[in-house]
């Protein structure tokens, strides 16, 4: 079992494909195995890196505070154990707060960056819709219950983490060439979000999506690929 001891934690990884790295980092209570779905494809084209993070499927999770920049940092220190000096980032809701976070700690680390579904603001504009709410106490039990399930401490830590979060006066810094994808009808980091970080950001790009915060793997996961493959050089 891929296991990286960094940063005082075990950080489980999956590698898949070859070619220029790409780096996915998921979002809040997610875990890799959900992910195969756009994993496979951008595998035929990228080296894919792919993480628990900390507090989520075969991560350790620590109950203790957790931070965007400490998630960050386990990144890197992974980077640094797999011999990769730079590599193409997409950060998916929570993930991209990670992204944001690892872009202005390590600028030389990022190649190109994918901003999905995610902002840059604390909990008063990055929110939790009614249906995610009403869904939380539903994922502990079993029939809804994960193969990797997370425990309500580790969930509460990453959530805490990620309301918490804020880089948008910080985001003028950010040199990497940039992408935003956003869906129009996300209702948990609502479309104002990407706006914000499409003027924040300097010469970045933002690509508009029909669907809601799930967009890019529902209905609009060929397009979503189809842009990265466009957006991120193979080489």
């Amino acid at each position: 079992m891929p296991l990286a001891h960094v940063n005082k934690i075990d950080l489980y990884y999956e590698i898949h494909g070859s070619g220029k790295p790409l780096l996915l980092i998921l979002g809040l209570g997610s875990d890799l195995s959900q992910y195969g779905r756009i994993i496979g494809p951008l595998s035929q084209r990228y080296r894919v890196i792919t993480v628990d993070n900390r507090g989520c499927g075969r991560s350790s999770k620590p109950d203790e505070p957790y931070s965007m920049d400490l998630m960050a940092d386990d990144l890197v220190a992974l980077l640094n154990e797999l011999g990769i000096a730079s590599t193409h980032v997409i950060g998916i809701s929570m993930g991209g707060r990670v992204a944001m976070s690892l872009v202005l700690r390590y600028p030389e680390r990022v190649d190109h960056l994918a901003l999905v579904c995610t902002g840059a603001n604390r909990f008063d504009k990055f929110k939790v819709s009614l249906p995610s709410l009403l869904f939380l106490p539903l994922r502990y039990l079993p029939p809804f219950r994960r193969k990797f399930p997370q425990p309500r401490y580790a969930y509460e830590r990453q959530r805490a983490a990620t309301f918490d979060f804020s880089a948008a006066s910080r985001l003028g810094e950010i040199t990497a060439p940039t992408i935003i994808m956003h869906g129009e009808r996300d209702q948990t980091a609502q479309f104002t979000n990407a706006l914000q970080m499409r003027d924040l950001i300097p010469g970045s790009r933002l690509s508009a999506f029909k669907g809601g915060h799930l967009f890019y793997i529902l209905r609009e996961r060929s397009r979503f690929l189809h842009e990265i493959g466009g957006f991120f050089p193979q080489v």
